[in-house]
């Protein structure tokens, strides 16, 4: 019989939240929301997408370090980015609480950014930069250097694969 999900058994499960350190290994994004609107743009047959704002968010690893910190836990986050976005992750890393970054940066990589252009709510397309090979070899041993540096005195290890090359076989 599974145990049933209470009240009182949620708010016990978070209470302990505080104590628990996770390790988040991953593929770190950048998510970019693009909103605008849709005007003729003097080119038929295609419209033109007005910018009227854009957000940043952590994306991939970097959502699921957001998630264990927003309920309480202290995460550490092990993954690659490229020098390209490395202001704008490290400004949102260092925004969010209990969250330590621990990133490798490799200038032969691009991070990987997803910039969805959304219009009346809905988005019309999404494009993607990324690397997804396997990284060098270097790269690769800085991450292990990490990934035992940190793994001592936590409660958990959560992989985030998104198949963008930090996660290999190795």
């Amino acid at each position: 019989m599974r145990p049933t999900v209470t009240r009182e058994r949620v708010e016990k499960m978070l209470s302990r939240a505080s104590s628990i350190q996770i390790v988040v290994v991953g593929d770190v994004m950048l998510d970019r929301y693009i909103r605008g609107s849709l005007e003729a743009s003097g080119e038929p047959p295609w419209a033109k997408h007005v910018v009227e704002g854009e957000e940043d968010r952590l994306g991939g690893a970097g959502n699921v370090v957001r998630g264990a910190a927003a309920l309480g836990a202290h995460a550490t986050l092990i993954g690659i980015v490229g020098a390209d976005h490395r202001r704008e992750l490290h400004e949102l890393l260092l925004k969010e609480p209990r969250v330590e970054p621990k990133l490798v940066f490799d200038e032969s990589r691009l991070t990987t950014v997803k910039r969805r252009y959304i219009v009346n709510e809905s988005v019309l397309w999404r494009s993607d930069s990324e690397t997804r090979d396997a990284p060098s070899g270097a790269t690769a041993a800085m991450i292990r250097k990490c990934i035992e540096g940190s793994i001592r005195e936590c409660s958990a290890v959560i992989v985030s694969d998104y198949q963008k090359g930090t996660v290999t076989g190795e």
